[in-house]
């Protein structure tokens, strides 16, 4: 090999890492991105979880099975009191109330 031929793999070396490292910068802002847009996402939730109760008071039972659907909320018993399953939970898919959660949930 060449000086001149060393010299064209040298910067081709050159522009392959910093395409690579600007991949690794967008890549790096995407996730923070997203991470970002989860912490938002648990806030709006834990706020709108401290409105529930009240608001599903105040709401007709037509209203709430609405509400429900457009959260795929759906409620099972289970044996250690029911199995919770909505687009929103927070820990996960599943969450299991005991009886002494649902009644304080009511």
């Amino acid at each position: 090999m060449t000086l001149e031929e060393l010299g064209g793999k040298l910067k081709e070396l050159d522009r392959t890492r910093e395409l690579e490292r600007a991949e690794l910068e967008r890549l790096r802002r995407r996730r923070e991105r997203g991470e970002e847009l989860e912490r938002d996402r648990d806030a709006i939730i834990e706020f709108y979880a401290g409105l529930l109760p009240e608001a599903l008071d105040a709401l007709s039972g037509e209203e709430r099975r609405r509400l429900y659907g457009m959260l795929r909320l759906e409620v099972a018993p289970a044996s250690d009191g029911l199995e919770v399953r909505g687009a929103l939970s927070t820990s996960g898919p599943t969450q299991h109330l005991s009886p002494e959660a649902q009644n304080d949930a009511s």
